[in-house]
């Protein structure tokens, strides 16, 4: 994992400019394929980062990319900063981008704040992943999500999926894409 890391580079300042690079290599391979579609996850302090914005709308100037790219961002930065969170997202939404909330579940989740962000997507965190299809409490919390993620026409994304069992017990509960060691 690269928390650690991502923790270093947040404390010593530098997560802006990865953040950056980040999105700069997203424009460049969505400029080579235009069939590709890309998340890329940015730091809770991104979203009060005007030059990243800055970045975005000069890389998408008068370009047809954004409606390719998702931005991941944990559930735990929009919580902590929801009203930075909602403005940094109706940029991006403007501009075309879609948003994923990243490790739904981990943090403060309450199902009435998915009411109040507009996102496109949730990815579901690893604590409620691992342990599929064997704890009772996470299928019933995860057959909850999908149900009420459904209603609100958002996309639901499962990580860390490594066993086969797991994935096909999402797949049935109607998760909508699967990503993890299992697929590569």
């Amino acid at each position: 994992s690269g928390y650690s890391h991502i923790q270093a580079a947040e404390q010593y300042g530098v997560i802006r400019h990865i953040d950056q690079f980040t999105l700069i290599t997203a424009v460049k391979n969505l400029e080579k394929d235009p069939n590709l579609k890309i998340h890329i996850n940015i730091s809770g302090i991104t979203i009060t980062d005007p030059d990243w914005m800055e970045l975005a709308q000069q890389l998408f100037y008068k370009k047809d990319l954004y409606h390719r790219l998702t931005i991941e961002i944990t559930e735990t930065a929009i919580i902590k900063n929801l009203k930075a969170a909602n403005f940094f997202m109706k940029l991006l939404r403007e501009l075309g981008c879609k948003i994923s909330i990243d490790d739904f579940g981990s943090g403060y989740s309450s199902f009435s704040q998915l009411k109040n962000i507009r996102v496109d997507s949730i990815k579901i965190g690893e604590d409620y992943i691992k342990d599929l299809p064997d704890k009772k409490d996470t299928i019933m919390f995860l057959r909850a999500l999908v149900e009420y993620a459904k209603s609100l026409n958002l996309d639901i994304i499962a990580e860390h999926v490594e066993k086969e069992s797991t994935a096909k017990f999402l797949a049935d509960a109607g998760v909508d894409y699967l990503q993890g060691y299992l697929f590569s």
